[in-house]
């Protein structure tokens, strides 16, 4: 198991996934946070650069973007520092 410690300071928490007994050889595993059967990427990402864009521009901590730091990316809107 592995962890790289970089949700400290966010409201996301590590995920506990055990791999299922049963055939299957290829699971894709959700990097994008937004899947709604987590830890499985379901391709919600496909649609989110328009969506994200948009909350970024609405976003009441825009202001704050450029001082994100050590973190991955704001958890008001999905701002990722260097996107």
């Amino acid at each position: 198991m592995f962890f790289s410690d970089s949700h400290r300071g966010t409201s996301f928490r590590p995920l506990k996934w055990t791999v299922p007994e049963r055939a299957q050889t290829v699971y894709l595993i959700c990097a994008c946070k937004y899947t709604k059967n987590s830890p499985i990427c379901d391709a919600t990402h496909i649609g989110l650069t328009g969506i994200i864009r948009e909350q970024i521009e609405d976003c009441p901590l825009k202001q704050q973007h450029s001082n994100i730091q050590d973190k991955k990316l704001c958890e008001k809107c999905g701002f990722i520092p260097d996107w």
